[in-house]
């Protein structure tokens, strides 16, 4: 049965969204099972720690003196955005396959823009887990001022994943290599602050900040794309 004219236009893109998707499925299902498993030791760990300390002694190491029983999970959401970068984009690179690519009846901010997308969603819905995972766990056994507590700690690692997404894929889309060098510099630079607390609530004043950050450097990646359909080399 014939498709409505309507329709034709979409293929394309349901085309590459299908094409990204398999590039990534493992990826993503393989940082699921990472973080499940994270979480499941996060969960256990703190089982323990209530079984041999009495509660005053748990509430004492972990308010007052300040430590994150959830520290494991800081650079898995940086991880999972850099594997997914160079799951979808390596390829693309290596094989020459992008340059072809713009050749689809898709716009050049299209293409880009759908293909990070898919990035982006993948990174977000297991940021997602994790975050969402972490306020299960830390409810069952802390007050709710502890749950705020983590999910704001927690924010700008999930964050500072989409930034490694953005910069990987930028990275290897620019085709100057002085300006792939310039761009990794100031990523690694920006990241970094994304990781100067290390204590609850060290960015409950500035999240809002982390977040807009964020959003204004999945833009380059237009620009060196527009570089690379055109071929420059200098």
């Amino acid at each position: 049965m014939a498709l409505p004219e309507n329709t034709e236009p979409l293929r394309p893109l349901r085309a590459l969204i299908f094409k990204e998707w398999l590039k990534i499925r493992w990826v993503l299902w393989g940082a699921l099972l990472i973080s499940l498993g994270v979480l499941t030791l996060i969960a256990l760990e703190q089982r323990q720690l209530f079984r041999n300390n009495k509660p005053f002694d748990v509430w004492f190491m972990v308010i007052f003196r300040r430590r994150l029983f959830y520290a494991e999970l800081r650079f898995i959401p940086l991880a999972i955005g850099v594997i997914s970068g160079l799951a979808q984009f390596v390829p693309e690179i290596i094989k020459k396959r992008l340059r072809l690519a713009f050749h689809l009846p898709v716009s050049e901010t299209g293409l880009i823009l759908t293909m990070q997308l898919i990035g982006l969603t993948a990174s977000l819905l297991t940021s997602l887990g994790l975050l969402a995972g972490l306020a299960l766990i830390t409810h069952w056994y802390y007050p709710a001022e502890i749950v705020f507590s983590a999910v704001i700690t927690l924010l700008p690692w999930l964050l500072a994943g989409w930034m490694g997404y953005s910069a990987t894929v930028t990275v290897l889309i620019e085709p100057v290599w002085f300006r792939r060098i310039v761009l990794l510099a100031i990523y690694f630079g920006l990241i970094r602050f994304f990781f100067a607390g290390f204590s609850y609530g060290d960015y409950s004043l500035s999240w809002g900040w982390y977040v807009l950050l964020t959003l204004a450097t999945t833009m380059p990646v237009f620009l060196s794309g527009h570089r690379f359909r055109r071929g420059f080399h200098t």
